[in-house]
Parts: C-alpha cells; structure tokens; sequence
C-alpha cells in the first residue's frame, strides 16, 4: 500500500489588522512500518521516558496534545537533553522525530500533566 499516513498542518493569526496563514492541507505519506499507538500518559516533573508501545521513535511521527488546563509539559530527543518543544495548556505539538532519536523523553514543568500522545511508525 502507499499514503497510509495524512499529515495536516495549519497555523494562522489576526491581530491590529494584521494577518497570516499556511495551511498543509492533507498531505499523504507513505508508511514503511506497520506500528502506531494512541495512549495517555501521565507526565510528572521529573523528566521520563515517552511512552513508545511498540513504535520505535526513530523517525516516527509524532502528535502529543497536553491534556491539562494550566501547566506546561516538555519534549526532549533523550534524557537530559535539550528542551526541543515545549507544549503549552491545551496545545498540540506535531513533527517527526529525527532518524536518531531513539529515547525521547517528557517532563511536566510546574506539576503533573496528562497528555496524549499518537506515533506512527514512519
């Protein structure tokens, strides 16, 4: 099979008269792999391992929306690495991890955090 995956993407803004947009719209890929997942993690502030189910991250796909309604939650391409997204309330981070992330982590900022995390495997 090919274009299993549909990537969409769209940010826009108006303020004092002013305005811009981009719109992905529905841009098929094509998957390699087999895997994916779709769970909720509870995230503390010590930094833990993303869960992964059987996806290996390495260049997987990645949507992760932050559940909670105050505190913001990180993203990081492995332990004790540098901050790479940071998710705000109720916001969602979309991408693709780099071909050498193989251990990407989280860490709530100020307090503990649901988020929900979709990958699919590349």
């Amino acid at each position: 099979m090919s274009q299993e995956i549909t990537l969409r993407a769209a940010l826009s803004f108006g303020k004092s008269g002013r305005s811009a947009s981009a719109d992905s719209l529905d841009t098929p890929i094509d998957m390699a792999g087999t895997k994916a997942l779709d769970t909720e993690q509870t995230v503390g502030t010590t930094e833990e391992a993303l869960v992964l189910g059987e996806v290996p991250a390495a260049s997987a796909h990645y949507w992760i929306k932050n559940l909670d309604a105050t505190n913001p939650v990180d993203l990081k391409p492995a332990t004790a690495g540098t901050v790479t997204t940071r998710i705000l309330p109720g916001r969602v981070a979309m991408g693709q991890f780099g071909p050498s992330v193989s251990a990407p982590f989280v860490q709530a900022v100020t307090a503990p955090v649901d988020i929900r995390v979709v990958l699919i495997q590349a």
